[in-house]
């Protein structure tokens, strides 16, 4: 099969000749340039052969065009960190502006997009890293003062939701333009640790769900990516999207708990917090064999439930690439 042919099968819950499979992780310096950062995936890419590629443009870069001040440690695995927020008052929600998603760092992805398109002709599946707007308000404002402000400045939160929420559709509507198979949306607050269901619903999933209806009916392989633990799993399984996932090793539901309760895909089996750091080989190829025994094979791609570490050794992704090449349908021995 085909990569296209492999991912679609998955999706609508046939037979693959074996499960998909990707990983991801971040290209720190090369991301601040769309040149560097292209040809760093096409690398990444060729080097493992995977089934479908999530772009990784660095963490902050859906805000850094409101004037997000970041410093850059000396140590790359770091990547950057906030140095000074934007919003420090609840009226400085108010004063966010609209940004045009062809102009700066929002710009350069698409031309990151534009010359991997190019190269890739369309053969491996590509999905833009897209953040719910609630996380993309977080690193505006810091955590501590996102929390003030759903609680004491409410109304004002919510006017700068709805300005990002605006700003994040016309981006995703860009990527759609040029070839993207769908977005990987990734909120890191649908969790019971942070917020309740009700605040969730009014400042998160409302404004989800405008960004995935937006770009739904020009695209075929949209993710959620739930992060972190206690996730709110139940309350997001409308989402319009074609697959799911979350740091199934470390919170629940188990990939066998969530196959049977969502109709879509699942993406998950590699701890990689763990195990992609420091498992065995024979660890690694245990947690695809687990994966695939928990699911029966089916409506499952393998993967890491969040971003791989910079430094995770080329043997163990190796590893992990071999499993599958390994898997047969309906071959389900543990001790394969």
């Amino acid at each position: 099969m085909t990569k296209r042919e492999r991912i679609q099968a998955c999706i609508q819950g046939n037979e693959v000749d074996r499960p998909p499979i990707s990983f991801w992780r971040h290209f720190p310096k090369a991301d601040r340039h769309p040149e560097q950062l292209a040809q760093a995936t096409l690398q990444f890419q060729q080097q493992y052969d995977l089934d479908f590629i999530k772009l990784m443009p660095n963490g902050l870069y859906a805000v850094l065009d409101w004037g997000l001040k970041v410093r850059r440690y000396r140590d790359p695995k770091k990547g950057e960190g906030i140095s000074r927020y934007v919003v420090h008052e609840p009226e400085d929600w108010e004063r966010l502006a609209p940004l045009d998603p062809t102009k700066g760092v929002l710009g350069q992805q698409l031309e990151c997009l534009e010359i991997l398109n190019e190269q890739l002709k369309g053969g491996v599946p590509l999905v833009q890293t897209i953040f719910s707007p609630l996380t993309s308000a977080a690193k505006l404002a810091g955590c501590d003062r996102i929390k003030d402000h759903l609680v004491n400045a409410p109304q004002k939160l919510q006017t700068g939701l709805e300005i990002i929420t605006q700003s994040t559709i016309d981006f995703a509507r860009s990527c759609v333009k040029r070839g993207i198979d769908g977005v990987f949306f990734a909120t890191q607050w649908a969790s019971y640790k942070l917020l309740s269901e009700k605040t969730y619903r009014k400042f998160g999933k409302q404004y989800d769900i405008h960004i995935l209806d937006a770009v739904q009916a020009d695209t075929s392989f949209n993710i959620l990516h739930l992060h972190g633990d206690e996730i709110m799993f139940d309350l997001l399984l409308d989402y319009p999207v074609q697959a799911v996932n979350w740091h199934d090793r470390l919170t629940r539901p188990t990939l066998g708990e969530a196959i049977t309760k969502y109709g879509g895909c699942v993406i998950g089996g590699l701890d990689h917090e763990q195990t992609m750091r420091s498992g065995t080989k024979a660890q690694i190829t245990q947690q695809v064999q687990d994966a695939i025994q928990q699911t029966r094979g089916k409506r499952l791609i393998v993967g890491p439930g969040c971003v791989l570490d910079t430094d995770v050794p080329a043997w163990r992704l190796q590893a992990a690439r071999k499993a599958i090449d390994r898997a047969k349908p309906g071959l389900f021995n543990p001790n394969i």
